[in-house]
């Protein structure tokens, strides 16, 4: 996996990039299947000090998280809190996508189904109502035009 770094309005810290990679990386390894880069900012405005991070993974999955606070290690704590956070999300939808409720659930639908269409095939239909219905429909079709 290919880290990039940026100090953005500060002079570059290794003691910040070490702390950011020692924190962020085993979130990555545990929740990214197929990590390709991770870019991350370190931005100083007046008081306000940023951390920010663009993850891209190799199943077409792209995330964005940013953290401020007036301490930039705060704000690498808190982006990976937010990083680790949208992971574990975005994992629990790829495994809901099929999850044994789901497949529980179609399996009773699909019960229902058969059992409806079972019954419909076994109920037998006079041709006497038929004609009744046919020329019931008539009646009501020229009452209505009339």
């Amino acid at each position: 996996m290919e880290f990039k770094v940026s100090f953005k309005h500060m002079p570059s810290s290794d003691a910040l990039y070490n702390y950011a990679m020692e924190k962020l990386t085993p979130v990555i390894k545990k929740l990214v299947t197929k990590p390709i880069s991770a870019h991350i900012t370190f931005d100083l405005e007046r008081e306000h000090q940023r951390a920010q991070m663009i993850l891209k993974a190799g199943d077409g999955y792209s995330l964005n998280a940013d953290f401020i606070s007036t301490d930039m290690y705060a704000s690498v704590d808190g982006l990976v809190e937010k990083v680790e956070a949208q992971l574990k999300k975005h994992k629990e939808l790829l495994k809901e996508h099929k999850s044994p409720r789901k497949l529980n659930r179609l399996g009773r639908l699909a019960k229902q189904v058969n059992q409806l269409t079972h019954e419909a095939e076994n109920e037998r239909i006079d041709a006497a109502e038929i004609v009744k219905y046919e020329a019931a429909r008539l009646n009501h079709r020229q009452d209505a035009t009339s």
